[in-house]
């Protein structure tokens, strides 16, 4: 992406954090004004270095104003984010940077972003109790969380009630929580948490009901959906998790292998007996037509093309004694041309040699 030089975002309703930039290294014009974008302005984006027009106006970006190059032209009009101060540079005060890291490993949730303005967290921010400029109760409860606990609530030593019930988060409970010298009660109640429960004061009100892995190793899925084992804290944890992934992409592929080959087996099957029905229909047409063209050279009479048959007598018609008299028989008939019927279409072409020794027998 080290080619890129423009990106136009600007007026499409996007949420969300900004992601890291550093590896736009070519990146001249960047505008993303008119939307919904949540987070800090990454440091990455700053410091680019040939950036000539950044437009952020009217967003709901987080924490310090940015201040860039003085040769970089900037849209960034002040009042239209949730930047903590309008002066750029000008870092937060720690309290509103401790929440910020916590609303980052909840994705930075525009819930927060709409309402955390200012610099003063005990002034008007939602969710928060303090005292004396101290913030003594978190309440989270059904915000429609998701995201994992953050260990940095260990840095409000003042929180006594940190509630976080009724919410979709994942993962464990921090034990970085124990430390909290003040904390009284602790609601993690009807969430997807799992593992072991920390160690906390006995003084401290923790409540799990409704986590139904608490005490267990991983995460049970959700209904509908593929047994995989949750992320663990420990490095095995994820040799565990990448074994269960690849041995289901296996899965997956020897599947798809195997449908392909049935497939391919069904396809030639009926491919070889479509074949063998053709060469069998082939053969039928042949072997009628075979018998048709018998059946019509028996049937059609035989006619010669001279329309000429030369008539002579045979041994058995003609009896010959030597010198005693001639004996013909009776029943001995010669046709003379004249006597052939028409119908016949036989020609009778007796030459004159023929004619001389028929008078000579009979004469």
């Amino acid at each position: 992406m080290t080619q890129l030089n423009q990106v136009w975002l600007h007026s499409n309703s996007f949420s969300g954090p900004l992601p890291e930039l550093s590896g736009l290294t070519g990146l001249q014009n960047f505008s993303v004004r008119d939307n919904r974008i949540t987070s800090l302005v990454p440091v990455s984006l700053v410091n680019l270095p040939l950036l000539k027009v950044v437009n952020l106006t009217n967003n709901l970006l987080q924490g310090p104003t940015p201040k860039f190059h003085s040769l970089v032209a900037v849209d960034m009009t002040i009042g239209t984010n949730s930047f903590c101060l309008s002066d750029p540079g000008v870092g937060c005060d720690s309290r509103v940077n401790t929440l910020l890291t916590i609303a980052q490993s909840v994705g930075y949730p525009t819930v927060f972003a709409d309402n955390w303005k200012g610099n003063d967290p005990c002034v008007q921010w939602i969710s928060l109790t303090c005292s004396n400029g101290d913030i003594t109760v978190v309440n989270f409860q059904k915000m429609g969380l998701s995201g994992m606990i953050s260990p940095n609530f260990s840095s409000i030593t003042s929180l006594q009630r940190l509630i976080l019930a009724n919410n979709n988060l994942t993962g464990t409970i921090p034990n970085e929580l124990t430390t909290l010298p003040n904390l009284r009660e602790l609601d993690v109640s009807n969430n997807r948490l799992y593992g072991n429960i920390p160690s906390f004061q006995s003084n401290v009100l923790v409540k799990t009901d409704g986590n139904l892995d608490i005490g267990k190793d991983s995460v049970s899925p959700l209904p509908g959906t593929p047994s995989v084992s949750g992320t663990k804290t420990s490095g095995s944890s994820g040799n565990k998790s990448t074994g269960v992934v690849v041995g289901l992409v296996i899965s997956c592929i020897c599947a798809v292998l195997a449908v392909g080959v049935s497939v391919f087996c069904i396809c030639r099957a009926k491919q070889k007996h479509s074949l063998e029905y053709a060469d069998a229909i082939q053969q039928q047409f042949l072997e009628g037509s075979d018998s048709d063209e018998d059946s019509a050279s028996k049937d059609t009479p035989v006619v010669n093309a001279d329309r000429s048959v030369r008539l002579e007598p045979t041994v058995e018609d003609l009896t010959i004694e030597l010198p005693g008299e001639i004996m013909v028989p009776t029943e001995t008939t010669l046709v003379t041309e004249s006597e052939l019927p028409p119908e016949t279409g036989l020609h009778v072409d007796a030459d004159a040699a023929f004619n001389a020794e028929i008078d000579d027998l009979f004469n």
